[in-house]
């Protein structure tokens, strides 16, 4: 493969697994606030629950530990992917 083509692939999923990263715990901090922001936080919903979705039986006490395995998938897949692309340069 060409060696730029690998770099932009590093670099697209290192800045895409980030911005989840970042959606993700900004809809934790929201729900927090359940009156403020109701158009972000819809927003934000559409954007984060295809993948908080199957981890929502992982609730304990009352409390929806899916964002912490959510953020362990996508740091898994990040390391993952980052690191076999890096092997291929």
């Amino acid at each position: 493969m060409n060696e730029q083509l690998i770099r932009f692939l590093i670099f697209f999923i290192a800045i895409l697994t980030a911005l989840y990263r970042y959606a993700i715990f900004a809809y934790v901090l929201l729900s927090w606030f359940p009156q403020g922001f109701p158009k972000f936080r819809g927003i934000l919903a559409q954007i984060v629950n295809p993948i908080l979705r199957p981890f929502r039986f992982v609730k304990f006490a009352g409390l929806d530990f899916s964002p912490i395995i959510a953020f362990l998938v996508i740091d898994f897949l990040d390391n993952f992917l980052i690191s076999r692309l890096g092997e291929l340069l």
